[in-house]
């Protein structure tokens, strides 16, 4: 099976290596299609909560060093462009609790006009990463990335179905897939010295969509860094 990191591999020196350098123009002709499923072994994601007073928010804690935050950001802009409808990431880490990554192709019409959005490119170049990115942006809820702890299937009902949730599904609208393959992808710069980022819901600091699991990144440096076993090691 085809692995992310390998899928990734050479693309990732498309992007830009500081804020100097030129815009860079991500479309169909740079990047390829992405294989509807693969594996990805260097991102640990943990079970976690977040607490507000008596409200208990799914709070899942990321680990990954630069290149896999970058991979990741560009399969997702490429699932975007080539209009996949579902990209299935099987984490195979033995210390990730979650095992699988679902990227979900977004609605691409606007129902209450019925326009119909294509995405072309994306023309990228280095955004500055802080703790909680768009805070001091007036963005629209609904253009928030957007995450749901869940199951593969997606079908949680009893207690057990709960309790096994193993699969993360996102992310959200269309400008939200985008913004987040776009945090990604600033993560993922020589430049970047942020070594935490918190998704948090409306409750804290908003950075995801309506009804969205919360979500935190972190890097290799960082207090709760979670650093992946090799694959050497049998995970």
């Amino acid at each position: 099976m085809a692995t992310l990191e390998d899928w990734a591999g050479e693309l990732l020196g498309l992007l830009p290596d500081d804020s100097e350098a030129e815009t860079v123009e991500l479309s169909t002709a740079v990047l390829p299609e992405v294989p509807a499923v693969m594996e990805c072994h260097g991102l640990v994601i943990r079970h976690g909560f977040h607490e507000y007073d008596t409200w208990r928010i799914d709070y899942p804690q990321w680990s990954a060093a630069k290149p896999t935050y970058g991979a990741l950001g560009l399969a997702i802009l490429a699932s975007l462009l080539h209009r996949l409808p579902r990209l299935t990431l099987q984490l195979t880490n033995r210390r990730s609790d979650v095992r699988a990554l679902v990227v979900e192709e977004p609605p691409l019409r606007e129902w209450s006009t019925g326009l119909e959005v294509v995405v072309a490119r994306l023309l990228y170049d280095i955004a500055p990463v802080v703790r909680h990115p768009w805070l001091s942006r007036d963005i629209p809820p609904d253009e928030l990335p957007w995450f749901k702890l869940t199951n593969l299937e997606d079908v949680v009902i009893t207690d057990q179905q709960r309790s096994e949730r193993d699969c993360i599904h996102g992310f959200g609208s269309l400008l939200g897939s985008a913004r987040f393959a776009h945090l990604l992808l600033d993560l993922s710069r020589p430049t970047n010295e942020t070594l935490e980022v918190a998704l948090e819901c409306e409750a804290g600091f908003r950075g995801v969509a309506p009804a969205s699991t919360e979500v935190r990144l972190w890097l290799p440096g960082s207090i709760y860094w979670d650093e992946p076993a090799t694959p050497a090691s049998g995970s």
